[in-house]
């Protein structure tokens, strides 16, 4: 059975998607490492991004001075984990490319 053209792209798309993730995660968890983690008053800024702070202040209010370790020890799990779904995808999209 050929595959169609949609499931090429597909493939090709969730394949960048997971690269992606992981070079971003894996790279923004070593740049938050150093960081001194603050609390961000929300009162003054627009809508944008106003999720991500509301993640940081609640880490923040958690875990005090190691919230930054802690997201970024989560971050770099993330990356690790898409990087192992990337290579478990695409050794299965080869064991079915050898099957054909």
């Amino acid at each position: 059975m050929k595959k169609s053209i949609f499931e090429i792209i597909f493939i090709i798309f969730t394949s960048l998607v997971l690269l992606g993730v992981t070079y971003y995660s894996i790279n923004g968890s070593f740049v938050l490492w150093n960081k001194e983690p603050t609390f961000i008053d929300i009162s003054n800024r627009s809508g944008s991004g106003t999720l991500l702070i509301i993640v940081s202040n609640f880490l923040y209010s958690m875990f005090g001075i190691y919230a930054n370790k802690v997201a970024s020890v989560c971050l770099f799990a993330l990356g690790f984990y898409s990087f192992i779904v990337f290579v478990l995808s695409t050794i299965g999209n080869i064991e079915n490319f050898k099957k054909r």
